[in-house]
């Protein structure tokens, strides 16, 4: 049947069209006919729940409107979380794909960008083992524009902490110092909640990616993240505070840092 009618029938429909599989055995069906070429497998929405009545706790939990702590044994969030984030992630990618294709892109301020990383990487400051005071000023300048405190500390510290009003308690966020920066990346660490509420924003607005380690969201661990408190909670043999990483790209004059930023202090 899916040979014989569904593929003919796909066959018509534009190429741009989304499909989207409610249920394991769509699923199948779908994956099966963009493994053959009729559809594209980018344009496959997989992870939705089915919607059915059966369905109706896993489809609250979904869509953010159930809490991980009021369910019951019969669903798994993990699995829904894993799903979401590989959906949202997808999205992303499309949007950003795009976007490339609608607009023309200013090179201008990227150019800027990455010659302040190029002169670090070439110049005086090749050999530092942090980022570069242009680079982090200008960071500061961003966190300033949120409404949010970059603390001080050493000057060889691995992480940046900055701070700001969350949802009923103070927030904290790390910028690594150490890595990315030569590549006009920053790597932000969140708390794991807070990452979790917002992750849904952020990857609709393109504005950042997710460090995904084996399907799932990287988890980074470190002394330093001392404002999250969860040491007690780490996996395995870990000992270290730890949330999830972010990739923000810096080489469009900061813009995306900015949005990052937003997205987080405007949570009320």
């Amino acid at each position: 049947m899916v040979d014989d009618h569904l593929a003919k029938e796909l066959e018509l429909i534009d190429g741009e069209a989304w499909y989207i599989p409610l249920g394991r055995e769509s699923a199948q069906a779908l994956g099966f006919l963009s493994a053959k070429g009729v559809i594209p497998e980018a344009r496959i929405l997989d992870g939705l729940p089915h919607p059915s009545g059966a369905n109706a706790e896993r489809i609250a939990y979904f869509l953010g409107r159930k809490e991980r702590a009021s369910l019951t044994g019969k669903t798994n969030p993990d699995a829904l979380d894993q799903a979401k984030l590989k959906l949202m992630e997808h999205l992303r990618k499309d949007s950003v794909m795009d976007r490339s294709r609608a607009e023309t892109v200013n090179n201008k301020d990227s150019q800027q960008v990455s010659s302040l990383t190029k002169q670090a990487v070439d110049g005086k400051q090749s050999t530092d083992k942090v980022m570069p005071t242009q680079i982090e000023s200008r960071i500061i300048d961003s966190v300033r524009k949120s409404n949010m405190v970059a603390l001080d500390g050493s000057p060889e510290r691995h992480e940046l902490e900055v701070r700001f009003k969350g949802v009923g308690r103070e927030e904290s966020l790390y910028i690594n110092r150490k890595s990315y920066w030569r590549k006009d990346q920053l790597k932000i660490t969140l708390r794991p909640g807070l990452s979790e509420s917002v992750s849904e924003e952020i990857l609709r607005s393109g504005c950042a990616t997710p460090i995904i380690l084996k399907g799932e969201q990287r988890e980074a661990y470190s002394s330093s993240f001392r404002a999250f408190n969860n040491k007690k909670d780490a996996k395995g043999s870990k000992n270290e505070h730890f949330g999830h990483a972010w990739l923000v790209s810096i080489g469009d004059d900061f813009t995306r840092l900015g949005e990052f930023l937003k997205i987080l202090s405007s949570r009320k």
